[in-house]
C-alpha cells in the first residue's frame, strides 16, 4: 500500500510539474509598458488605382457586406488595432445606406479625401482618409471618423477614429 502511494505520488508530482511548465516565446508575450509595439505593415493600393478608386471600392465592400475584402484595404494602422471579427461585428452592427466621396485635394505627396457616410441608425458622418506616396506606391496612411448629424443621433464625442 505504501509503494502504491509512493508512485501515485511521483505521477502527480510529474503531471504538475508536467503542467506548470511554460513554452511561451518571448514574443508571443504583450509588449512591457513603455515597450515600442512594431509599426504595422503599410496597405499599398494597386498600382493601376486612384485613392478615389480604391476608397469607391471600399466603400462598395462594406455596403455590400463583404467585410474580408474591406477589412484587407484597411491602412495597416487600422488592421493593426483591430481583429477583422471586431472589425466586422462594428460594421455589421452600422451599415451604410450611401456613401460619396469627395474630391482630393494634395500637398507634396500627400492626398486628402473626405468621404460622406449615411449609416443607419446613425445618421451622416465625414471619414478623412490620408494616402501618402512613396518610392514603392500610394499607402492607405489614415483615416478618421467624425458625427456629421446635428441631431445627436450619431454624435461622436469621444473623437475617435475609424468608425
Amino acid at each position: 500500500m505504501k509503494k502504491l502511494s509512493i508512485i501515485a505520488l511521483v505521477i502527480i508530482s510529474l503531471i504538475v510539474i508536467a503542467g506548470c511548465s511554460s513554452s511561451t516565446k518571448t514574443s508571443d508575450k504583450p509588449p512591457l509598458p513603455g515597450e515600442k509595439k512594431p509599426k504595422a505593415a503599410s496597405t499599398y493600393l494597386p498600382d493601376d488605382t486612384s485613392p478615389e478608386d480604391y476608397l469607391k471600392r471600399y466603400y462598395t465592400f462594406y455596403a455590400e457586406k463583404k467585410f474580408k475584402e474591406a477589412y484587407k484595404m484597411l491602412p495597416g494602422s487600422k488592421k493593426a488595432s483591430q481583429t477583422f471579427e471586431e472589425y466586422e461585428q462594428m460594421h455589421k452592427s452600422m451599415p451604410i445606406e450611401s456613401f460619396d466621396v469627395g474630391t482630393k485635394s494634395e500637398q507634396g505627396d500627400t492626398t486628402s479625401i473626405n468621404v460622406k457616410l449615411k449609416i443607419e441608425k446613425f445618421g451622416e458622418w465625414n471619414v478623412a482618409w490620408t494616402f501618402v506616396k512613396d518610392k514603392k506606391g500610394i499607402i492607405a496612411e489614415d483615416y478618421s471618423a467624425s458625427s456629421a448629424d446635428t441631431s445627436g443621433a450619431g454624435s461622436d464625442s469621444s473623437g475617435s477614429s475609424g468608425k
